[in-house]
């Protein structure tokens, strides 16, 4: 992107990635040709929906932040502007940025995303500037600023627990949230007796994603997800920690009880699950969902998992990986010559369920 985009004539016919002028030429059968400076304008409108339509700032250092040049976009350019990430790791410039845009917020930008580098690599944990979680807190303090998200995004080595108390306040008008290592085992199991409360239903969101949250415990989840009763797609993977209880076994013919949770909400139209253990999968399976995908996990643990052959009542697809489909002419792994040490036939439970088991590579693609 060159300092073309922020000149003061920029709907004078110039192209937006050089200074040269160009001309939209049709040939005419004198061999003349037309210029339309104002085909090219519209051009120009058209190529600034989709330049300014993401709005990324870097906010490091000094020498990688330029607030002049922020503030131009921001003037200039704020109608086009949908969605907003932010990676800052210094409190005042992630105010100083998030005021720039707060008019704005509502009005062109429903998009939100907060990110800490350190979160992708196990070496920077804990070491990060407290920018990003300071510009969280900022937010959440601007009465009813994320009300106005249809998006937002939270990727955070940790947040206070005032902050999360705020966000489950404030879920409002959200349609995605997206949480990635930010709820701490600091904060209570996810919908432990103290924390239920604070917990305020949604009829917006669709779409829930939880990654590497500690305090996402499994046999909780399915609690959480009666709040939003509109609720179409969950990704859950990495979650819990090492202190998590395995729950006792649930007894045959759990699933036709009159009160189990999966008859309190239609099925959502996919779960996603990565990176488990067998017990937990177990214990996301009280709901119901039309396509269960399974991707990254142990070999076997989708077979250890529907051991309990009642889990996600109606599913219609289970789609996983290729390299989880058993060879039939080889016998599987830790099979004894008793049949409680037996690993299931997934493709004969699936079979008798009326499942259709779907092994691609698609399976793997991350969800939007």
């Amino acid at each position: 992107m060159t300092p073309n985009l922020l000149r003061a004539d920029i709907l004078t016919p110039t192209c937006l990635f050089c200074d040269s002028e160009y001309t939209l030429s049709a040939p005419f059968p004198n061999g003349t040709e037309i210029r339309s400076p104002r085909a090219s304008r519209e051009f120009d409108e058209i190529c600034k929906s989709f330049l300014y339509h993401d709005f990324n700032l870097i906010t490091i250092t000094d020498l990688q932040f330029n607030p002049q040049v922020a503030t131009e976009i921001v003037n200039r350019y704020h109608g086009y502007i949908r969605t907003v990430r932010v990676s800052a790791n210094q409190s005042d410039e992630s105010k100083r940025v998030w005021n720039l845009l707060i008019p704005y917020v509502g009005e062109s930008v429903t998009s939100f995303g907060v990110y800490s580098s350190s979160v992708f690599t196990v070496f920077l944990r804990g070491r990060a500037p407290p920018g990003t979680a300071a510009l969280l807190h900022h937010i959440m303090q601007t009465e009813t600023t994320i009300t106005k998200f249809t998006s937002l995004d939270v990727v955070l080595d940790e947040i206070h627990s005032g902050v999360y108390d705020s966000l489950r306040k404030q879920l409002g008008n959200l349609r995605s949230l997206t949480i990635r290592g930010a709820l701490i085992l600091n904060l209570g199991y996810i919908w432990r007796k103290d924390q239920q409360v604070k917990w305020f239903p949604s009829k917006n969101l669709t779409n829930l994603q939880l990654i590497h949250c500690a305090c996402a415990y499994a046999p909780h989840i399915p609690h959480v997800v009666q709040v939003f009763p509109a609720l179409r797609t969950l990704f859950i993977a990495g979650c819990g920690s090492s202190w998590d209880v395995i729950p006792p076994r649930r007894e045959a013919g759990w699933s036709i009880k009159g009160d189990t949770i999966w008859k309190r909400q239609a099925p959502l139209e996919s779960i996603r699950l990565e990176c488990m253990a067998p017990w937990e999968v177990i214990a996301l399976g009280v709901m119901r969902t039309n396509t269960l995908i399974i991707t990254a996990m142990d070999p076997g643990t989708i077979e250890d998992a529907f051991r309990d052959e009642e889990i996600y009542p109606g599913v219609k697809i289970l789609r996983t990986e290729p390299q989880y489909k058993r060879d039939p002419s080889v016998p599987p792994e830790q099979e004894g010559p008793s049949n409680q040490n037996r690993r299931p036939n997934l493709a004969q439970i699936c079979a008798e369920r009326a499942i259709t088991i779907v092994y691609d590579v698609k399976a793997l693609m991350f969800p939007r």
